[in-house]
C-alpha cells in the first residue's frame, strides 16, 4: 500500500473531525425538539397566496402541563376600557396570558408571514404612524456561516422606545420573518436588528444593523452579509385577515372545551395537544391585533375558563376514585391476583429521602407486596431477565400524575439490591419523587403494569 503524504494524512483528519463535530452538534438528518418557530412547516414559495388554515406544527416545542393553581380571573372584555385602533406595545405585554412566554408577550409571530411580506412591503407615508404590525424579512447572504448547513437565526429587534424582542428562525434557514403588533412609529425612531447564528454551547454574532424611520416605509438596511426589509400593516389592512384568525381560534378552543378527564391516564388525561394548539391559534391572532385588543379578551376567558373547569372536573374525579378504593394498610389484589399490595406509609414534603432532606414537596411512599400462588418472584435491577416490579405514579388531588422512582427493597428487615419473593411472603418497597415548589396533596398512588393497573390511596 502506498503510503500517503503527511500533508494528506492531516487534511484527512481534519475533514473527518469537522463531519464528526457536525454530527454532534446537529444535521439537516438529526432529530430534536426546537422551539416553535423552528418547527413550522417550510413557508410557501412568495408567490403562493396564503394559507387560510394555521399551520400544523409537529412535534411541539415544549408541550404544556396542567395548570397547578386556577387562573385569576379575567376582567371581562365589557369592564376593558375602549381602545382606538390597535393596542400599543405596552398594553399588550401587560394583558398578554400567563402561559406565554416573556420573550413573546411583546411580539407573538404571525401564522403566514411570508404571504403578509408581500402586503407589508407596499409604499406607506406616515410621518406618525398610528399602531400596526410592523413585519421584517431578514436574509443572510453568506451560506456557509455554519460551514456545512444554512445558519440556526436568532433575531434581536428594537422598534424606537417599544422593548427589544428576540425571535428565533428556522433550524438551517438564510431567511426568517419577524413581526411586533401595535408598533407607533415617529418621523426620526430608529430600528435596530442584532443577528445571531444558534450553536449548541454559544451563539455566534452575524451582524447587526439599524435604519432610520423618515416617515415612510419599507425600511430597508443592509451589513454584510444580513440584508434587512421591514413593511407595515396598518389597522385597515390587520382588520381583513382577522376573521380567519378568529375562526380558527374558536375552532381550537371548541376542541378543548369538549375535553374531559380521563382516568388512569398521565396527568389525568390533561388534553396536552389540543391546549397547545388553542395556545398557537390565540397566539396567532395576538400576532395581528395584540394581546390586549378587546377581540382576543372573550377567547382568553374562554381558554381561562376550560383550565378551570378542567380542573374542579379532574379533582371531583380523583376524588371519588379515592372514595372508591380501600383504604391505606388494607391489602388490594395487584396484578390479576397474583399478588397482593398495600400501602403501609406515605409522607410528603419535609421528610428524609434517600438520606437526604427533601425539598418542598417530596414525597416518599412505603408499599408492600405479598406474593400469592404460583413461581417466586425474583426482582434484581441489574438483570433484565427476572420479573419486574410495577410502576408507581403518583397521583395528586387535582390530576397531576408524577412517576416515582424505586427507591429500595426491603426484605426481612433488610434492604436489599435484589431479592427472591416466594408465594405467601411479602417484600416491602419504597418509591420516591422529588420536586421542587408547592403541589397539591398526593390522594392516589396508582401502580403500572402490562397485565393490570391498580389505584392505592395514600390516606
Amino acid at each position: 500500500m502506498s503510503a500517503v503524504p503527511r500533508r494528506g494524512r492531516s487534511l484527512a483528519a481534519m475533514l473527518l473531525a469537522l463531519v464528526a463535530a457536525w454530527e454532534l452538534t446537529g444535521c439537516c438528518c438529526c432529530g430534536g425538539t426546537f422551539p416553535l418557530e423552528e418547527q413550522a412547516a417550510p413557508a410557501p414559495a412568495q408567490e403562493e397566496a396564503p394559507r387560510a388554515v394555521l399551520p400544523r406544527l409537529w412535534p411541539p416545542p415544549e408541550m404544556p402541563e396542567p395548570p397547578r393553581v386556577k387562573p385569576p380571573k379575567r376582567a371581562s372584555a365589557s369592564q376593558r376600557a375602549p381602545t382606538d385602533g390597535l393596542p400599543t406595545v405596552k398594553e399588550n405585554i401587560a394583558a398578554a396570558p400567563s402561559w406565554v412566554p416573556e420573550m413573546s408577550a411583546a411580539a407573538p409571530q404571525l401564522a403566514d408571514p411570508v404571504g403578509l411580506f408581500t402586503e407589508a412591503s407596499r409604499p406607506v407615508k406616515e410621518k406618525e404612524m398610528p399602531p400596526g404590525v410592523v413585519l421584517c424579512q431578514v436574509v443572510v447572504v453568506n451560506e456557509r456561516l455554519d460551514l456545512l448547513a444554512a445558519p440556526d437565526l436568532l433575531v434581536s429587534m428594537r422598534l424606537g422606545s417599544h422593548p427589544q424582542v428576540t425571535v428565533r428562525g428556522r433550524e438551517e434557514s438564510n431567511v426568517m420573518y419577524l413581526s411586533m403588533p401595535g408598533v407607533q412609529l415617529r418621523e426620526g425612531d430608529e430600528a435596530r436588528l442584532r443577528i445571531m447564528d444558534r450553536d449548541v454551547f454559544t451563539n455566534e454574532s452575524v451582524g447587526t444593523m439599524k435604519a432610520r424611520y423618515a416617515g415612510a416605509f419599507p425600511l430597508l438596511a443592509a451589513s454584510r452579509p444580513v440584508q434587512m426589509s421591514c413593511g407595515v400593516l396598518l389597522p385597515g389592512q390587520v382588520k381583513a385577515h382577522v376573521p380567519r384568525y378568529l375562526d380558527a381560534a374558536e375552532r381550537q378552543l371548541g376542541a378543548l372545551e369538549r375535553t374531559r378527564p380521563r382516568a388512569l391516564e398521565d396527568h389525568w388525561g390533561y388534553p396536552t395537544w389540543e391546549v397547545f394548539q388553542a395556545r398557537a391559534a390565540l397566539g396567532h391572532v395576538a400576532a395581528l391585533v395584540g394581546w390586549a385588543d378587546r377581540r382576543m379578551q372573550p377567547l382568553l376567558e374562554r381558554f381561562d375558563a376550560f383550565e378551570s373547569r378542567w380542573l374542579e372536573e379532574a379533582e371531583a374525579s380523583v376524588r371519588k376514585k379515592a372514595e372508591a378504593r380501600p383504604k391505606a394498610g388494607e391489602w388490594v389484589p395487584v396484578l390479576q391476583g397474583r399478588q397482593e399490595a398495600r400501602v403501609i406509609a406515605a409522607r410528603c414534603g419535609g421528610t428524609p429521602v434517600n438520606g437526604r432532606a427533601s425539598v418542598t414537596g417530596a414525597c416518599r411512599v412505603e408499599v408492600e407486596l405479598k406474593q400469592g400462588k404460583g413461581a417466586p418472584l425474583r426482582v434484581d435491577p441489574a438483570d433484565p431477565e427476572s420479573d419486574t416490579l410495577p410502576a408507581a405514579v403518583l397521583v395528586r388531588s387535582n390530576g397531576l400524575t408524577e412517576a416515582m422512582a424505586l427507591g429500595s427493597l426491603w426484605f426481612n428487615e433488610r434492604r436489599r439490591t435484589q431479592v427472591t419473593v416466594k408465594p405467601g411472603e411479602k417484600v416491602r418497597v419504597v418509591w420516591e419523587v422529588q420536586r421542587s415548589g408547592a403541589s397539591p396533596a398526593p390522594a392516589l398512588l396508582w401502580l403500572r403494569a402490562p397485565d393490570g393497573d391498580v389505584l392505592l390511596r395514600l390516606d
